[in-house]
Formats: structure tokens, C-alpha cells, sequence
């Protein structure tokens, strides 16, 4: 995988790209671990708006890690020193 090195070599942009693809294509496995790379920032820059729309769409197509995700951070207010993330007109 190119996020991690398993079966080739590190290549995040690749991984980006690929997961992008997938998620795109409503794999919701991809769509979830999408939502959390960027929600969280691992991997890729950290992107709260982009993390919380893959993870969102995810638990839609009904992905139970992305929903237990989601009512996480709804219940704690904060992810990793994000806090307050859903109060605001681009809250879920």
C-alpha cells in the first residue's frame, strides 16, 4: 500500500490519489480511512472540512467504524486538540 510501504514503496501522494478514487466510487472502507487521515491529519495534511465529509458520507453508506467515528466527536467536542469542530453554520 502506498500509504505505508506494505508490497512497494512509501508514496503518500499516490495513496491520496488512489483513496480519493475508491472513496469516490463509494467504497465506504476507503471513504472512512479517507475521512480520518484528513480529519486527524496522518498522512495527509490535516483538512477538518474534508475529514468530516468522507466520514459523513461513509457512515451514510453505512460504514459503522465511520459512524462511531462521527458520534465521538460529536459526544467529546474534540479529536487529537480539535475541539469544537461541529458548532457553527458547516456543522453535521
Amino acid at each position: 500500500m502506498c500509504l505505508t510501504g506494505k508490497g512497494g514503496t512509501v508514496n503518500i501522494g499516490h495513496g491520496e490519489y488512489w483513496l480519493n478514487i475508491a472513496a469516490s466510487r463509494g467504497n465506504s472502507r476507503a471513504q472512512a480511512f479517507l475521512g480520518q487521515c484528513y480529519f486527524e491529519g496522518q498522512f495527509f495534511a490535516q483538512d477538518i472540512d474534508k475529514g468530516k465529509y468522507w466520514l459523513t458520507v461513509a457512515a451514510t453508506n453505512g460504514d459503522e467504524s465511520a459512524g462511531s467515528y462521527l458520534s465521538e466527536i460529536i459526544k467529546t467536542k474534540t479529536i487529537n486538540g480539535v475541539s469544537n469542530i461541529f458548532i457553527g453554520s458547516n456543522s453535521i
